[in-house]
């Protein structure tokens, strides 16, 4: 899963996006991009022309709004357009930086003792699976029925 910060950092890597200025954007100030395609869909729909509108928030670099519109010369079950919006609001940058701190009673585990935790686990593990599987091949399996020909 992408991180809002990757998602617009890719979104501007896009090939024929544009940024088209500055917007407010629920108190924010927000560069809007647009990006715009057309295809042929060679199906009922036809032609489809798409356009998106992305606003990033500049302070905190989020996507803020995100708009896309498709429009096609043709109709599927009656339908020639459709319209998504995505929005994000209340965003709150000032929080309590002791919501961060570590807690007097935590004990940190170093690193090194985790990963011995995790080989000791990964061990005890397949030392159990190589049991289980020496045991299922060391059983002989039983004698297979024969047919009868006396009934």
């Amino acid at each position: 899963m992408l991180s809002a910060g990757q998602l617009v950092d890719g979104l501007k890597k896009i090939k024929g996006i544009e940024r088209v200025g500055d917007a407010p954007m629920d108190g924010r100030i927000a560069e809007k991009y647009r990006y715009s395609a057309a295809t042929n869909t060679n199906t009922k729909a036809g032609e489809v022309k798409a356009e998106a509108f992305v606003y990033v928030d500049k302070d905190t670099g989020l996507p803020l709004r995100a708009e896309l519109n498709a429009e096609s010369s043709g109709d599927v079950k009656g339908v020639k357009a459709a319209r998504a919006v995505a929005e994000m609001h209340d965003i709150k940058t000032d929080i309590d930086p002791a919501l961060f701190q570590t807690p007097a009673n935590y004990d940190q585990v170093p690193p090194e003792k985790v990963r011995q935790q995790i080989d000791a686990l990964t061990s005890a593990v397949a030392t159990i699976l190589k049991g289980m599987m020496a045991g299922a091949t060391s059983n002989s399996p039983a004698p297979a029925p024969t047919a009868s020909t006396n009934p």
